[in-house]
């Protein structure tokens, strides 16, 4: 399959980037964040431990990360210049007997740089800055328990894109970027729904989910969805509820992060694992309420004969396909049971088709436009049938491979046909027929 037409041979303009934040600016914003932790009664005195804890892990991890220890990725990076930011008003540098390694690539895939987007960009301490002014968890936009069980057609196209939000006018190099050409991409295919697994970056802010998401994302012709995620709660949600669920193209959930598609054959659940996620450990680890786990229950018990196709943020297993994420276990499997499952999610950077788990078909559908490298992770694992490996031609981030997202099409009681396909509309898996 390609998808390549002239919307791609005659793209957009592209609009200058907008300029790095300012360093000092983000101090006094990160000290006065801090401050109001350390003052606040209505936050635990282990949380407002655990906020030093986390920084000066993140510090430590980034120094060793710039001294070249690429397996030495923060595990939160948004943080990992942050206790520098807050210390002397700068970011973490090189030292002077070391060389960093450009656009190398971390276990998980990281591109270790400074560039935007990549581990040690400035502007992550822009979503460090908004989770810690929305401690505590009071802070949070209201959640609604009201999801909607909506009827589709038997035979419909769905485009499935997860970590999107990064705007498509960000590159210093004035090139298109890959939100964009998969923006296009999926237009060339004109699905009936587009669904984006969450985040937007930096931190879901009101500018960012307008400007990174809303208006350049690539509507269904029936609809959209979106759903929560670990990036757009450092602003507490409070943007992704009022801005994306209050936009006209997603008004088929009527301000719910939760939902359900359902014809003769299929069911489609999307769930909001970000919610109700540790806030202290940054959103990271996926988590559900009792509510939304009888909704899936519920929804399951009432199309026994339906295939299922699962949506969530985060990822149900570790980046090379060896362990289950604790929800799973914990949550999901005992409520699917023994039925077929294709679960899609995002949260890593990656693209990725892994072994089979009983009835459950893994999928990470992660790559939608951050630049991320082959995680060596992945290489190395018996558990990927497939993964994006593939290095996009792009000077200014060495060692990025090809965004994508995934194409669905359901067409009645017919085998469920699933392409990955790239930025520039060529299918990456399965590998086309020759």
């Amino acid at each position: 399959m390609s998808t390549n037409s002239n919307t791609t041979a005659n793209p957009a303009p592209v609009p200058s980037p907008a300029p790095p934040p300012d360093p000092k600016k983000l101090q006094t914003r990160l000290l006065n964040a801090v401050k109001a932790i350390q003052a606040s009664s209505t936050v635990p005195q282990g949380q407002k431990n655990m906020v030093g804890q986390l920084l000066n892990e993140a510090n430590s991890q980034a120094t060793d990360l710039l001294n070249g220890d690429t397996t030495a990725s923060p595990v939160h990076h948004v943080l990992a210049n942050v206790k520098s930011l807050l210390n002397n008003a700068t970011v973490l540098t090189t030292p002077d007997d070391h060389q960093l390694v450009v656009s190398s690539v971390t276990d998980e895939g990281d591109l270790v740089g400074n560039e935007k987007y990549e581990s040690l960009d400035v502007g992550w301490a822009e979503a460090a800055a908004c989770w810690l002014e929305h401690i505590p968890a009071q802070k949070k936009a209201p959640f609604s328990n009201a999801p909607q069980t909506i009827t589709i057609s038997d035979d419909v196209s769905i485009a499935i894109v997860g970590d999107w939000g990064t705007g498509v006018s960000y590159r210093t190099d004035g090139q298109r970027a890959p939100a964009g050409k998969v923006a296009d991409q999926i237009r060339n295919l004109n699905p009936t729904y587009t669904i984006h697994l969450g985040d937007v970056y930096y931190a879901g802010t009101f500018v960012e989910e307008n400007n990174n998401f809303l208006a350049v994302w690539p509507p269904g012709s029936a609809g959209s969805f979106a759903l929560n995620a670990n990036h757009d709660m450092y602003s507490g949600g409070q943007n992704y509820f009022t801005d994306t669920l209050g936009n006209a193209s997603f008004d088929a959930q009527k301000g719910c992060s939760y939902f359900a598609l359902q014809n003769k054959n299929w069911l489609i659940i999307g769930l909001d694992t970000a919610y109700y996620a540790d806030q202290m450990q940054l959103y990271q680890n996926g988590k559900l309420d009792s509510q939304q786990c009888a909704f899936l229950q519920a929804t399951l018990d009432s199309a026994p004969g339906s295939r299922i196709i699962l949506l969530t943020h985060h990822n149900g297993l570790t980046t090379d396909g060896t362990m289950q994420c604790d929800f799973w276990p914990q949550q999901i499997a005992p409520l699917l049971g023994d039925r077929e499952v294709w679960w899609y999610w995002g949260h890593q950077h990656a693209g990725a088709v892994y072994t089979d788990r009983g009835n459950v078909h893994p999928r990470c559908c992660g790559h939608g436009a951050i630049p991320a490298g082959a995680p060596p992770l992945l290489a190395s694992s018996t558990e990927a049938i497939w993964h994006e490996n593939r290095k996009a031609p792009d000077p200014l981030y060495q060692n990025r491979v090809y965004n994508g997202f995934v194409f669905l099409t359901l067409s009645g009681d017919s085998p469920l046909n699933e392409v990955f396909i790239d930025e520039d509309g060529t299918q990456a898996y399965p590998p086309p027929p020759q």
